[in-house]
């Protein structure tokens, strides 16, 4: 059976015609690079030859074009941002929205043959049909039996913030109409997240040895707000009065946001850490004892800790939530953890997110920043610490004098302060407050 009858069931339940393109066909659907893309190979490179390479239009980044980069990797193993970057591959630098997408992935990631393949076609058309959301205007088969399904949107939109977030809610729309089957399920990490590299057409599955194929249909156009509609997503655009501190940034002032925007891997880290805590908190010991995931609870745990801990301190700490939490037996738990004793894992986002989907968690945080504060808000937290803290001091001073007074109740002012190592302004302070049996004592020794 060849690739073209994959078109054959989606014309009889859609009413819409794909078949299959050149991959040039394909990419001048994502648009020319107003900015630049990434395209990343996992095929060994000769030396000082970078997996890693950027083609378009970018002020600090080197860029290559489409063709030299397939020729230095034979066209092998090739992938290909879809939505477009200003210097660097990460969600703060992302400049344009170009499309969506969900990874269809066999499961196991095993090598299926072309019968199994389209059978997951057939099945995962069938899930869409049902649903009341638009069908894809294009769609690739990876070489393995996975497909990828795009939403090409007709005209790319700048990549604000508040589109970010809208993209990634239709996503999960999208994503969330798919159920899986015997053979595939849906990759969720690489589905919502806008940074994803995907299998470039025309490029070669290195496993399977297939030419990675693409389908289009261009008579079916759709726009970034008209998915936001489908989708029954809102598109939250803030809303600035005249005169507000902060107004929307122009184009120049976005480039150079991204220009000096850093990731700080200790906060991620330590974001990772809290998010797991509290989520096997929330499940209890008894559940956890009778799961099958606190082995991997355990284990992200300590790689977390390894990146703002000693690994001795790192492994104490968990040997206290384990006994508290976890309930793995000390052999087990030294077993599950033996690699990352010995190896300080740098996991990437993408690879982290699966881990933390697996556990039945939202990985919405990794990709998700918290909204700066505007300088009258720090001003009040800044306040609220300080008046707490300042309470906490007086809780202790005002235990430590109780503590000396309950033994002596006739003990004098200056002699407290002498025991208590304050002034005696501090004695004299605190004097009322005091639980004291009998009058006030002269000062004197």
């Amino acid at each position: 059976m060849n690739y073209s009858s994959a078109a054959t069931f989606l014309t009889d339940t859609s009413s819409t015609q794909y078949h299959r393109c050149l991959p040039g066909q394909f990419t001048d659907l994502l648009e020319d690079e107003t900015y630049c893309r990434f395209l990343w190979t996992s095929k060994k490179l000769p030396k000082k030859v970078p997996s890693w390479q950027a083609i378009g239009n970018s002020e600090k980044q080197p860029t290559t074009t489409l063709l030299d980069f397939k020729l230095k990797c034979l066209s092998e193993d090739v992938f290909y941002s879809p939505n477009q970057f200003f210097n660097w591959r990460n969600s703060r630098q992302l400049a344009r929205l170009n499309a969506l997408w969900v990874e269809i992935d066999t499961k196991s990631h095993s090598i299926l043959n072309k019968e199994q393949e389209q059978a997951i076609i057939d099945e995962v058309f069938q899930q869409l049909s049902k649903s009341a959301l638009p069908l894809p205007n294009a769609y690739v088969l990876s070489g393995s039996g996975g497909v990828h399904l795009y939403w090409i949107f007709e005209e790319g939109v700048e990549a604000y913030k508040y589109r970010v977030n809208a993209w990634r809610e239709m996503a999960k729309k999208l994503s969330s109409k798919l159920k899986g089957g015997k053979l595939w399920d849906v990759d969720s990490a690489a589905s919502h997240d806008p940074v994803r590299v995907l299998r470039l057409p025309g490029s070669i599955h290195g496993k399977s040895k297939r030419i990675v194929h693409a389908y289009i249909n261009k008579q079916q156009k759709v726009s970034f707000y008209d998915m936001a509609d489908q989708c029954h997503v809102e598109i939250k655009k803030p809303i600035y009065e005249k005169g507000d501190q902060k107004q929307p940034l122009d184009q120049k002032q976005r480039i150079q946001k991204a220009k000096t925007s850093r990731h700080t891997i200790g906060q991620w880290w330590a974001k990772t850490y809290w998010q797991v805590l509290n989520f096997a908190r929330q499940q209890g010991k008894e559940r956890l004892c009778s799961g099958k995931k606190r082995d991997l609870i355990a284990f992200i745990l300590y790689v977390a800790l390894r990146h703002l801990k000693s690994a001795e301190d790192a492994l104490l700490e968990l040997e206290k939530i384990n006994d508290d939490l976890i309930g793995l037996d000390t052999c087990e738990l030294n077993a599950y953890l033996q690699t990352a004793v010995k190896t300080k894992y740098k996991f990437k986002k993408d690879t982290l997110a699966k881990y933390i989907e697996s556990l039945g968690m939202d990985s919405d945080y990794l990709y998700v920043q918290k909204p700066k504060l505007t300088p009258e808000q720090i001003r009040q937290r800044q306040s609220a610490a300080g008046a707490n803290s300042s309470t906490k001091r007086r809780e202790r001073t005002l235990f430590k004098l109780q503590g000396i007074l309950s033994g002596n109740n006739h003990i004098t002012q200056k002699k407290l302060a002498l025991i208590a190592n304050c002034s005696l302004s501090t004695v004299k302070r605190y004097w009322p407050d005091l639980d004291r049996k009998v009058s006030f004592a002269p000062s004197s020794i």
